[in-house]
């Protein structure tokens, strides 16, 4: 057997094994938007969540000291897409706000709507509105609606380790002008979940870092914290899940429309998620 032969075989064969390694990264590698998809139906799935927040926000700006709030709020997804219930319960001077995030019947867009106790009714509010702030914090009813937004065609830019674990990290530009001009969002392999989310603003310029806590509730891996930094004015905004089920019996799904935010803070499955031991942060 010739030399040449040999080095010929042995030449195809190594093209054959890069060929085959290509192939298969290519199979293994996902595509942005179907990580995108993958990380909403993650963050809100089809069995209701119930949780007990707290919100805070605390600025390092002269004067702008703490603000401290509680509220009670449901998620779940349905055949439309994911809807987001959050009623306060702290302060006193805003107990019984509502807020509702869900899929506009005559639209593919996200709607959002306020409840006020005096009222006795949900407002709509326009889609531009969905980038306002949740009361004083930096969280906009996108952040809260744990959503993913209407962006051009995202870009998958490769892939990233943290703690032994594979996390695909992909960029977004809206679609419309925003208050952003892209975002990366750094999303779990294993359970489609964000460890971290960076905004850049119409500069070009990093604004703001979300970086978001995970932990296995009920086999589930459920988001139980966000942490919100501007990183322009040093404010800080926390998401912090105090007490966190599934309702895995039947959940009555009219709570999560319009006319249900008025009835949503009586719902006697509170007291029962009020027994549960506040989730360790950190853990």
């Amino acid at each position: 057997m010739s030399t040449e032969f040999v080095i010929h075989v042995a030449r195809a064969g190594a093209l054959c094994a890069l060929l085959a390694w290509v192939q298969l990264s290519a199979a293994q590698t996902p595509d942005a938007l179907a990580l995108l998809e993958d990380m909403q139906r993650a963050l809100v799935p089809t069995t209701a969540q119930l949780s007990r927040v707290q919100i805070s926000m605390h600025s390092d700006q002269p004067g702008g000291g703490s603000s401290l709030w509680d509220a009670l709020v449901v998620r779940q997804r349905d055949a439309r897409g994911p809807r987001s219930a959050i009623s306060m319960v702290s302060p006193a001077n805003i107990k019984g706000s509502a807020i509702l995030t869900a899929p506009k019947a005559d639209t593919q867009t996200l709607g959002l709507w306020l409840y006020a106790p005096d009222e006795q009714r949900a407002r709509s509010l326009s889609p531009l509105e969905a980038d306002r702030r949740l009361l004083s914090t930096d969280f906009s009813f996108d952040d809260i609606a744990m959503t993913t937004r209407n962006t051009k065609p995202p870009v998958l830019l490769g892939n990233e380790m943290h703690e032994q674990r594979l996390f695909w990290k992909v960029q977004a530009e809206p679609d419309v002008d925003r208050y952003y001009s892209r975002m990366v969002t750094w999303i779990a392999d294993d359970t489609r979940l964000p460890l971290k989310r960076e905004y850049y603003d119409r500069g070009g310029k990093l604004w703001k870092v979300v970086k978001y806590q995970e932990r296995l509730i009920d086999n589930i891996a459920t988001i139980v914290g966000i942490e919100l930094r501007d990183v322009q004015s040093r404010d800080l905004s926390l998401w912090r899940v105090k007490a966190l089920a599934y309702a895995h019996d039947n959940f009555d799904a009219r709570l999560l429309s319009p006319a249900g935010l008025g009835k949503l803070q009586a719902q006697s499955f509170w007291q029962e998620l009020r027994a549960i031991p506040d989730i360790t942060p950190g853990d």
